[in-house]
């Protein structure tokens, strides 16, 4: 079920809007705003408090609620498609805010299971081997590899 519930704000599922309104009673932070207990010209974005839901810069604010902000960010990123970084930031932004918002959505993204099993490639395809040549006789062809920076072993040192 979705509704517009504040004008200016994208409609969301009722569920996650009260679970929106529930996190910002319990935390401190909204509460101050919706008292009016903290100047909300003093800080970057524009807050705002509509039937006692904390709005910033036309976005519902989200507290610092781990566990709302991952339903979020599974809604966002999961339901769409994994639609990686930018797009899922785009879809996010559209509706809520909170601090570091990017950062934790480059997170979420990042330790997706399925985009990491789906990423495609970016790299060009690698080309056919090319065998080494036999050699006709013994010591026709000799190679060495240097090993350096090999770590000490009961305190001495590696020929």
């Amino acid at each position: 079920m979705r509704f517009e519930y504040l004008n200016g704000v994208s409609s969301i599922e009722s569920t996650l809007l009260e679970q929106i309104v529930e996190a910002q009673q319990m935390d401190n932070y909204c509460k101050q705003i919706i008292d009016n207990e903290i100047n909300p010209s003093n800080y970057q974005c524009k807050f705002t408090v509509q039937n006692r839901i904390v709005i910033a810069n036309g976005r519902y604010f989200i507290p610092a609620n781990h566990t709302l902000r991952n339903l979020l960010l599974k809604q966002c990123h999961d339901s769409h498609g994994h639609v990686g970084i930018s797009n899922t930031y785009e879809l996010l932004s559209r509706l809520a805010y909170w601090k570091n918002m990017f950062k934790d959505v480059r997170n979420y993204t990042r330790q997706c299971i399925q985009c990491q099993r789906n990423k495609p490639p970016h790299q060009h395809p690698h080309g056919l081997l090319q065998p080494l040549e036999v050699p006709d006789s013994r010591w026709q062809s000799v190679a060495i590899d240097f090993i350096t920076r090999l770590p000490k072993s009961n305190s001495l040192m590696p020929l």
